[in-house]
C-alpha cells in the first residue's frame, strides 16, 4: 500500500473539525507539513535545475528548502518556474518551523490556530502548479 502527498493534507483537514486535544493538533500540523513537503519534492524534481546546495551541512528538509529558495536557473529563462520555486521554498520554511515546534517543543502550546495555520500553508503550497 502506498500513500500520496495530498492524502496527508486530506487527513489533516478531516481531523481538524473533530480535534480537541493538543496531541491531535500536533498530529494535524505534522501531517499538513509532510503533505506539503512531499508535494514540494515533486515540484522541485520538475524544475530546470536542482537549486544551490547549502554551504553548511543540512538535513534533507533544510536542503530542499534552500534549493527551492536559491534556484540555479535564471529568472529570465523561466520566470514562472523561478517565482514558483522561491514561493514554495519560503512557505515550506514557515511550515517547517510550525512542524518543528509541534514535534519537538513539548513545552510550548499547540492549539487549533496553529493546526489551522499549518493546513492553510500546506494548501497554499498545493495550489502552486507548474504550467
Amino acid at each position: 500500500m502506498s500513500v500520496s502527498d495530498i492524502e496527508f493534507l486530506a487527513l489533516a483537514k478531516a481531523k481538524i473539525a473533530e480535534a480537541k486535544s493538543e496531541p491531535e493538533f500536533r498530529c494535524i500540523v505534522n501531517r499538513a507539513y509532510y503533505g506539503a513537503y512531499h508535494y514540494s519534492i515533486n515540484i522541485h524534481n520538475l524544475l530546470p535545475s536542482s537549486g544551490m546546495l547549502p554551504t553548511k551541512p543540512a538535513g534533507m528538509h533544510e536542503t530542499l528548502i534552500h534549493q527551492l529558495t536559491h534556484p540555479t536557473f535564471s529568472k529570465q529563462s523561466s520566470e514562472q518556474e523561478y517565482n514558483l520555486s522561491i514561493s514554495i521554498g519560503y512557505i515550506l520554511r514557515g511550515l517547517k518551523q510550525i512542524r518543528s515546534k509541534a514535534d519537538y517543543d513539548l513545552s510550548s502550546s499547540i492549539g487549533k490556530n496553529e493546526a489551522s495555520n499549518a493546513i492553510a500553508q500546506s494548501e497554499s503550497i498545493f495550489s502552486k502548479k507548474l504550467t
